[in-house]
């Protein structure tokens, strides 16, 4: 598992959670009114990024999505917050690296 997180957000990379699948999670850990975003590069695909996902339901809401990726390729990730549908840049975590 690889692990980025905030104050006011975490993210999290599962791999091989399922047979073949990877997962993203994204979960809002602050009551702030914003909400909460993941930024993330996939190195298995022609067009690596950077792709975004986004939590808007609130404090303590999460989301999680399946990812199929090539055993052995690399993700990049950080997490922010995000308000009127812009990322707060100044918010964002450091990115980190999950493997499949």
């Amino acid at each position: 598992m690889s692990d980025s997180r905030v104050p006011a957000c975490r993210g999290k990379f599962f791999s091989e959670r399922k047979k073949g699948t990877e997962a993203l999670y994204l979960s809002d850990t602050s009551s702030d009114g914003r909400s909460v975003a993941v930024v993330y590069y996939r190195y298995d695909l022609k067009n690596i990024g950077p792709y975004y996902k986004t939590v808007t339901a609130g404090y303590y809401r999460n989301k999680q999505w399946t990812l199929k990726m090539r055993e052995g390729t690399k993700i990049r990730f950080k997490v922010c917050t995000a308000k009127g549908g812009s990322i707060i840049s100044s918010s964002c975590s450091r990115y980190v690296t999950g493997i499949a």
